[in-house]
């Protein structure tokens, strides 16, 4: 949420209460964990729920964060899925990282209410 400078410069009052938007603003979800990638496949390990369609990013170190898309998830069996609903399930959904890049890295997914970031690469 928003925050003001009340307290700071002077004593709150009515004015320095927020109530319009009374949740968490965050523009991303933290939403899996990059374990492994072979065979054009990426293994991650899902913290936050992944369907199909979602646009995810791959935080890099270097900053140059790779974008993709959940098109196909599977699971280790390698069925087939329409999302990933478990905590720490881990699932395979097909890209590439350069071998460059140390695992394990941090994957996130735009929130809805969010601005796309232009600053990112496609995988």
């Amino acid at each position: 949420r928003d925050y003001t400078e009340a307290g700071a410069t002077e004593p709150a009052g009515p004015s320095s209460m927020r109530y319009d938007d009374g949740g968490y603003m965050r523009d991303y979800d933290f939403t899996a964990v990059l374990r492994g990638s072979e065979d054009g496949m990426l293994l991650l390990e899902q913290r936050n729920r992944i369907k199909l369609g979602d646009e995810l990013e791959i935080l890099l170190p270097d900053g140059a964060n790779l974008r993709l898309m959940a098109g196909q998830i599977f699971d280790q069996e390698g069925k087939a899925l329409t999302a990933a609903r478990h905590p720490r399930q881990m699932i395979r959904i097909p890209g590439a990282i350069d071998k460059r890049y140390h695992l394990p890295l941090i994957i996130r997914r735009l929130c809805h209410n969010a601005d796309k970031n232009d600053d990112t690469e496609e995988v």
